[in-house]
């Protein structure tokens, strides 16, 4: 209800100002409590009051029920007070408490995302935000998905929670206007629970109808109620002393079938008792009112025909069979059974007094009561014997795609096809200064004032006397892109090491790390100048989570891409350099590349659904070993899921990838994947290696997700889910199979894998969390057929199913 004043009865449809799906888990109950203006805990035998309000009548049916899966629901009062309810028990809510109010009504909340089925729809349950804020675009897509998983809850848990709950209620149940206990568990279909539920005197609120029976749940209860107290059916003494054999049956049969059909006229087909009638219908479709065999139907061997029929009574025998090898073009009768009505099935002669019949024998009935059916779909072989099973000695499987990548610029390695003056083709790599040997004056500089130097022992470049933020090392390739041209639309790489040192500082954190502020993090700005003047400028910044201390190198991985704007024949240079240096500072550069990724960087060419995740091991990268690319941050202005590098116990050496400076549970590492490679039917196996850094034991879960090509929406699957870690555990390995489903196929280009960290357990501060040998690697193709074993191969031809 969304305001004062009575409502009649939710029994045939619902009022117009009623709520949105004011059914579903009986809502009104706890809205009752609103109508009186009552704050505190909800008391369900208040829910008495619905009587008194006009309400007489609550339905629910069990689709319903299970809809609302688990889910809480806000209610407010009216009147100068607030009352949110929190319903703990799923999927009906009972408990609940709230602060007092004046008078009003409780409303149910009709845009909960958890009952409308939409998880990205957030609109009613959080502050909408602009992608740059602090919880931007992943609280937006994402967090609204994460809620939902604490929701999938067992059906044993929800059974549980609800018959708890009930202990609280204690209201009658009415049916057919006598009180009854229920005969079976109608939302769970559990005759235990209901045992236990009439153990404790469980009862129902008055006047609520049960929920609807489903066509399995009239099936069982037919089963249960209907044959309990039949008695033993035995061949009938009309077919004494027994009826003829197939081969009696082909030589004199006492007639046939479509005789028999003809007479019928549409009505039951009865096989009279004590005679052989042979099978002589056509090969098309023959549809009669029911098939009641008394005496013997013989089927020769190999008839093609199909018989569509209500129900199959075999009171005397039924014989088939068939020789030919198993073969689509092979199959021979096929009795299909038809309609929806009920049966009753009376038998005959001396099986008439047998006790609890005549019977409903349900719909699509195949019924043999004191009869004999004998069908043999192999006859014995002086080879095979009289095997009537094959063993399948494994699955016939698929090979894995292979997809042409050729034509996705963004999924391939880009080459440039431009030479230099010199006839030479242009190389991969614009620039790759290590600085072992010195520094290219030509190109490298610094602000005015600033002095740029070799050190000849670290084999760096280094650039001393800043005293301004605009005076950091600056690179100028001009000479670069006009001798090979930077290609539009192309993704580049620019990685580099650096190192921020300060007098009596060594060791200490730098104000970018401690801060995070634009103001005091270096800033590498792209400038390029146009010969009208109007340069172009675009800029990305250190932040946080990769910058460390005073005297400690850490390295900065940025990616740019020139448009069609930045490649005019009015460019007059290309320039890149570093700004806002903290004045009394000395900066180092080493290893500095700017180069279009390489095929470490992408999946293998000409087998690209081998492995998914490139360079998920970070041993083989770009940038000198140091671009974390393709990998990138969910929440890129604070932390890079930098590359780092330590010395194992063994004393190996080991590359992982480290986020630091989360700023949400959902903060991951991301990667693309190759959506031609998530066919249905492909198996493949998922694994990586996690360490984190936090004083309470995480578990985490890997996610794909990305938006439906048919704009429908985003799917989020999670086909891993990892157990509970601690810091003192170090490296921890989680692995399992990732089956291709149609939810997979649905997604569009755009997939992502990201691991999610638990939201109750990783809060502020959040965890650090290091991540190597993530991978996504095939297992096995589609399923295409069975190996069977070579000894029975009379029995099957090619395309048997």
């Amino acid at each position: 209800e969304n305001g004062p004043g009575p409502v009649k009865t939710y029994d045939e449809g619902v009022p117009d100002n009623a709520p949105v799906d004011a059914n579903k888990d009986l809502s009104a109950m706890v809205a009752a409590q609103g109508q009186h203006g009552q704050g505190g805990p909800v008391d369900l035998e208040e829910a008495k009051q619905l009587l008194q309000m006009g309400i007489d009548e609550l339905v629910v049916t069990e689709e319903e029920v299970v809809e609302t899966g688990g889910a809480g629901y806000d209610y407010s009062m009216d009147g100068g007070a607030s009352h949110k309810e929190e319903v703990n028990v799923e999927p009906i809510p009972v408990g609940g408490a709230g602060s007092g109010g004046g008078e009003g009504a409780g409303y149910y909340n009709p845009h909960d995302p958890m009952l409308q089925g939409d998880p990205l729809d957030t609109s009613s349950n959080y502050t909408e935000v602009a992608p740059g804020d602090d919880y931007g675009e992943d609280l937006y897509e994402m967090e609204a998905g994460d809620l939902l998983e604490p929701f999938n809850e067992t059906e044993f848990l929800l059974q549980q929670q609800l018959e708890e709950a009930a202990n609280e209620v204690d209201i009658e149940i009415v049916i057919n206007e006598t009180e009854n206990v229920v005969e079976e568990d109608y939302l769970f279909n559990d005759t235990e629970a209901t045992s236990r539920r009439r153990q404790r005197n469980l009862r129902y609120p008055k006047n609520v109808p049960l929920p609807k029976l489903t066509e399995e749940q009239k099936r069982r209860k037919l089963q249960n109620l209907a044959t309990a107290d039949i008695g033993t059916f035995a061949p009938l003494s009309c077919n004494d002393p027994g009826l003829p054999t197939a081969v009696e049956c082909e030589s004199s049969p006492a007639g046939t079938l479509s005789s028999l059909v003809s007479a019928a006229n549409g009505g039951e087909v009865i096989v009279p008792c004590g005679g052989c009638y042979v099978y002589d219908l056509p090969a098309g479709e023959t549809n009669i009112g029911g098939l009641n065999i008394l005496g013997k139907l013989y089927v020769p061997p190999n008839h093609k025909s199909t018989l569509l029929t209500p129900y199959v009574f075999v009171q005397g025998e039924l014989e088939m069979s068939d020789t030919n090898p198993i073969a689509p073009e092979n199959v021979s009768l096929r009795i299909v059974l038809t309609g929806t009505t009920d049966v009753m099935f009376a038998p005959a002669d001396s099986n008439a007094g047998v006790a609890g019949t005549p019977f409903n024998a349900g719909t699509k009935a195949f019924l043999v009561a004191g009869g004999k059916l004998n069908v043999r779909g192999w006859d014995e072989s002086d080879v095979e014997g009289t095997a009537t099973w094959s063993p399948l000695l494994a699955m016939a499987e698929g090979a894995r795609p292979t997809p042409d990548l050729s034509s996705n610029l963004e999924k391939t390695v880009r080459i440039t096809d431009a030479l230099k003056s010199s006839g030479d083709v242009c190389p991969r790599q614009v620039i790759n200064h290590n600085f072992d040997e010195e520094v290219d004056h030509s190109v490298w500089s610094a602000g005015e004032g600033a002095i740029v130097s070799h050190d000849d022992v670290a084999g760096t470049m280094v650039v001393t006397n800043i005293n301004k933020p605009w005076q950091g090392p600056r690179l100028d390739f001009t000479k670069y892109a006009l001798e090979c041209p930077l290609i539009e639309g192309a993704k580049y790489l620019i990685t580099l090491r650096i190192k921020v040192d300060k007098e009596s500082f060594e060791g200490q954190m730098t104000p970018c790390g401690e801060t995070n502020d634009w103001r005091e993090c270096l800033k590498l700005t792209r400038k390029i100048m146009l010969s009208d003047q109007n340069d172009r400028y675009s800029s990305q910044r250190v932040n946080k989570g990769i910058v460390g201390k005073y005297g400690e190198w850490f390295t900065f991985t940025s990616t740019w891409t020139y448009e069609a704007d930045d490649l005019v024949d009015t460019v007059m240079g290309n320039l890149f350099y570093l700004e806002y240096t903290e004045p009394g500072t000395t900066i180092s550069i080493d290893d500095f590349v700017f180069e279009l990724p390489s095929e470490r960087s992408y999946p293998v060419g000409n087998d690209a659904c081998q492995e998914l995740v490139a360079n998920g091991d970070a041993e083989n990268a770009d940038g000198a070993g140091w671009s974390y690319f393709p990998m990138w941050s969910s929440r890129s202005n604070d932390w890079q899921p930098n590359i780092h590098v330590e010395t194992l116990p063994n004393g190996s050496v080991n590359k992982f990838f480290r986020a630091s400076n989360r700023r949400w549970h959902s903060d991951t590492i991301r990667a693309s994947l190759l959506k031609e490679c998530f066919v249905k039917g492909l198996v493949y196996n998922i694994s990586l290696k996690v360490r984190i850094q936090k004083d309470v034991p995480l578990k985490y879960y890997v996610q794909l997700k990305g938006p439906r090509a048919d704009g429908s929406g985003w799917t989020h699957k999670q086909p891993l889910k990892c157990p509970e870690q601690m810091q003192d555990q170090g490296w921890v390995e989680c692995s399992g199979p990732l089956l291709i489903d149609e939810d997979y196929e649905a997604i569009g280009q755009d997939l992502e894998l990201e691991v999610i960290m638990d939201s109750n357990q990783d809060t502020s501060p959040w965890a650090v969390v290091d991540y190597d040998d993530i991978s996504i690697s095939f297992a096995s193709g589609p399923a295409e057929g069975l190996k069977v074993d070579g000894g029975i191969t009379t029995r099957w031809s090619p395309n048997a199913e």
